[in-house]
């Protein structure tokens, strides 16, 4: 998690707060105490996720004795954006996403707490990049709600990807040279967390964010691979996963495989994206999140995509409290302190942060005597300048029903015409209504020729479909590949970036990727057995 203190700033000598994670399968909660000049890790929890989420929350704040507590997001409720700007002050920023911002997300503006920050301001044409987050408002207010009902504060609500790169370059800060006064060249990497039922991808170039974006492969996938394989319950298959036993490895291995293929294909797609807009390539991947545990995956991973793989460490740079036990690989709550060029998003309520701020500082009894003199002669003046206000407005209010009078007597002769223009205005407003249930039925039709005819368009040689299914949600496409260069994933990908790159085909979907490749062997051919998951737009 994100917290809001800085170093180097005035600060009390001790500060502590919370950071919670709350995950698919658990909450994950850490205490830290901030200083001037260091942090450190005083406790961490672990709770499974129940029902009763509120008692998680205030189990964990009466266990850390810590009300403050910051929170994160992610998933399809909140979104981010990388944005060129014109060259402009955070304030003037501020109010041009009041107007601006809703031309690049899927919500509208009244639906959604919105923040900026200024990544780099020397872009060409005198433009800067702008990192634009946004949050649904109702999640928020859930969280928030959670928070409260716990007996907790709520000081930040930030976004699991900005949160975990803060953790990132705090622990991982870019490299100096001798006398330390330039940066070294940076490269490209990603950072890769791999939870429960989310993987957050991040690409960052120099320390600085360039493509962010959610993943639906996490490690629940391959779990419920394992469980469908080896008929058991979800509970001892991720046990099996995390220890295979001696006769069950094999199977293991394939069911994982099977699952890593596919979140290889989205990570690569991702890379290949990057690179159409960038003049470099990503050189690194580190990875983080529970569901790393399974034996090998780095290696796998890096053997898939062809990159180095490295599993990194969050508290490399956190020492931790004496007596407190070696912090478990699950453990990779967002923990980054706000040192140095850290991101900075808030998601809370306006109204929230303003409650939050400080007071001002109240000021010394000396000014205060020197005040109440100036007063004596002030006085005086302030009652005459009352006295005249007093005199004006009384014949302004005079003049006022004078003219108010005047108006009632014109509104009285137009009464008959008032009748007549609220009868048109029913009529106009009957028609206008069945206008708007025409719209409405034509707009949530879904011209499937079409799609059809797009797909026959783009299918590459040595592919075909063998079915396709469609609901009023869902488009399933099941099909196969063969490449006599055995480059079958390839061509599958191809085939992914051409039907995401067709506005006309894909315009209607949410999401669309792939679900799983089978591999099978046919008179001595490799063929590759695909499905492709689309998830339309509710309309």
């Amino acid at each position: 998690m994100k917290f809001p203190f800085k170093f180097g700033k005035k600060a009390p000598k001790e500060n502590y707060c919370i950071g919670v994670d709350i995950g698919g399968s658990a909450v994950k909660a850490v205490k830290l105490k901030f200083t001037k000049d260091s942090v450190e890790l005083c406790d961490l929890k672990i709770e499974p996720v129940a029902l009763d989420l509120p008692a998680v929350l205030k189990k964990i704040s009466e266990a850390f004795q810590v009300k403050k507590v910051n929170l994160s997001i992610s998933g399809n409720s909140s979104i981010l954006r990388y944005i060129s700007f014109p060259k402009m002050n955070e304030f003037e920023l501020k109010q041009a996403l009041k107007f601006e911002a809703e031309k690049h997300i899927p919500f509208t503006i009244s639906e959604v707490n919105l923040d900026s920050h200024i990544l780099r301001q020397d872009l060409p044409d005198n433009k800067m990049l702008v990192l634009l987050a946004a949050a649904k408002k109702e999640v928020i207010e859930q969280r928030i709600k959670l928070a409260e009902d716990a007996e907790l504060k709520p000081s930040i609500m930030d976004i699991d990807s900005i949160a975990l790169i803060n953790a990132f370059n705090f622990n991982y800060p870019l490299e100096k040279n001798a006398d330390e006064k330039e940066k070294t060249e940076a490269k490209t990497v990603a950072i890769l967390n791999i939870g429960a039922s989310l993987t957050n991808l991040n690409i960052l170039e120099g320390g600085m964010p360039r493509l962010s974006r959610d993943i639906h492969f996490a490690g629940n996938n391959f779990t419920q691979k394992i469980s469908d394989m080896l008929g058991m319950d979800f509970s001892q298959a991720e046990a099996l996963k995390i220890s295979p036993e001696n006769t069950s490895v094999e199977k293991v291995t394939i069911a994982v495989d099977s699952i890593l293929s596919g979140l290889a294909i989205e990570v690569r797609t991702s890379f290949d994206y990057y690179e159409t807009q960038s003049a470099s390539s990503v050189t690194k991947i580190y990875l983080s999140g529970g569901g790393i545990l399974f034996k090998g995956l780095p290696e796998k991973l890096s053997n898939l995509l062809g990159i180095e793989v490295e599993v990194w460490d969050p508290l490399k740079r956190i020492p931790l409290a004496p007596g407190l036990a070696e912090v478990p690989q699950e453990m990779f709550v967002r923990m980054g302190p706000k040192a140095g060029k850290m991101i900075e998003i808030n998601l809370l309520p306006e109204e929230l942060r303003r409650k939050l701020a400080k007071p001002a500082p109240v000021a010394h009894s000396g000014a205060k005597e020197q005040d109440l003199r100036k007063l004596v002669y002030v006085i005086p003046f302030a009652a005459a300048a009352i006295l005249l206000l007093h005199i004006t407005l009384a014949f302004i209010l005079i003049f006022k029903n004078i003219q108010l009078a005047a108006v009632n007597k014109q509104w009285k002769q137009l009464a008959p015409e008032k009748v007549k223009l609220e009868s048109v205005q029913k009529e106009y407003s009957s028609s206008s209504q069945d206008t708007q249930a025409v719209d409405l039925l034509l707009s949530k039709r879904v011209d499937w020729a079409e799609k059809l005819n797009n797909l026959s368009a783009v299918i590459p040689s040595g592919m075909w479909f063998n079915e396709m299914l469609v609901s009023s949600d869902n488009f399933i496409l099941r099909g196969s590949v063969v490449s006599m260069a055995k480059e079958e994933i390839g061509v599958i990908n191809k085939f992914m970036d051409s039907l995401k790159k067709d506005p006309t085909f894909a315009r209607d979907f949410d999401r669309l990727e792939l679900g799983s490749v089978t591999r099978r062997t046919v008179y001595g051919y490799e063929i590759a057995d695909f499905v492709l998951n689309g998830r339309l737009k509710s309309r």
